[in-house]
């Protein structure tokens, strides 16, 4: 059987690119869906967050996600918001961990040699779309496929122009299918 394609958005996106670099399992592709490959945190954040690490690892705090830059479209954000599975906090050691993935995967995208799809949000306000490009750059000359659709917020497929990114990967994918040896 064929290895299974991997598909991770945001957090998930970040942590399907360190599951792919880490190779822990064959995969045939990898998309990648305005993943958390940087995060807009400040020089005093990231000093907050050691010290938080160190002296209690487990409470969590406010995310500070900016929600009404999740999609244009109001009634995705409000769904988002009245989700009881959503939270509204992350803890340290959640936080150190997305952190140490996402050097983890800047450090070893340059040793994928699976097809890789990014479709990034421009004006994403929730992750740093900077690197998702720097990523991108990484990657072997022929691997890589990104589109950075510039007005978009973090969900693009649930964008009111969201037919253009399910086209773009419906297009990606028939390439994907086309170069498989019959």
């Amino acid at each position: 059987a064929e290895p299974p394609m991997l598909f991770g958005h945001s957090m998930g996106g970040l942590f399907a690119a360190r599951f792919a670099t880490a190779r822990l399992a064959p995969l045939r592709a990898l998309i990648l869906s305005s993943p958390a490959l940087a995060l807009p945190m400040s020089g005093t954040q990231k000093l907050m967050l050691k010290v938080m690490r160190a002296v209690a690892p487990g409470i969590a705090v406010p995310n500070g996600l900016q929600t009404r830059y999740l999609s244009h479209d109001p009634a995705v954000v409000e769904v988002y918001i009245k989700d009881p599975l959503v939270h509204a906090r992350i803890s340290s050691r959640l936080l150190t961990s997305m952190l140490a993935a996402i050097d983890f995967s800047h450090a070893h995208a340059s040793t994928l040699t699976i097809p890789t799809l990014l479709v990034v949000a421009g004006d994403d306000h929730l992750v740093d779309a900077s690197g998702s490009e720097h990523f991108f750059k990484q990657l072997a000359p022929g691997i890589g496929t990104m589109h950075l659709y510039r007005d978009f917020y973090h969900e693009v497929f649930n964008e009111v122009d969201a037919q253009r990114v399910f086209a773009d990967v419906r297009g990606w994918l028939q390439e994907l299918a086309a170069a498989v040896p019959a």
